[in-house]
């Protein structure tokens, strides 16, 4: 789950994403030079410098 943003500049990007505070989102790959998450059927790559200032929450721990 989506649990911190860093700024609020990358909070209103990653809102107009699709990806609000407090949603769940699933990993789907971690790779050198993104990241892609996941919800529903959306899906989302993510560069390592953004990928790194948000704040995440495991769902089962």
């Amino acid at each position: 789950m989506l649990s911190n943003i860093e700024d609020g500049q990358l909070s209103r990007r990653l809102l107009c994403m699709g990806i609000p505070p407090g949603v769940e989102l699933e990993i789907l790959h971690n790779r050198k030079g993104s990241v892609v998450v996941g919800r529903n059927r959306l899906r989302i790559a993510l560069g390592k410098k953004i990928a790194n200032r948000i704040g995440v929450k495991p769902l089962n721990g």
